[in-house]
């Protein structure tokens, strides 16, 4: 992801937190290793919200087929929203 993407990602989600009535943050951040990111970063956080591609086979992680290994690394609890492409 291009810097003016991520600053793109960052404008419109703080947009959309605008009409939140709770207190809020976006954290854009670029990791080379994107699971100790989300480990540390978390651990400050009570929610965290993150994106999954429309493809995923939401079964499979219910179930515990695949083991979603941002959830799991994760120190609080994790929504994730489905990003249509």
């Amino acid at each position: 992801m291009s810097d003016a993407d991520m600053a793109l990602v960052e404008a419109s989600s703080n947009a959309l937190l605008k009409r939140a009535s709770s207190p809020s943050n976006v954290i854009v951040k670029r990791a080379k290793n994107s699971i100790e990111t989300i480990l540390v970063t978390s651990a400050e956080y009570d929610l965290l919200i993150i994106g999954t591609p429309e493809k995923g086979n939401w079964q499979n992680i219910l179930l515990g087929k695949n083991k979603d290994r941002f959830a799991d690394s994760s120190a609080c609890s994790v929504l994730r929203l489905t990003v249509k492409g």
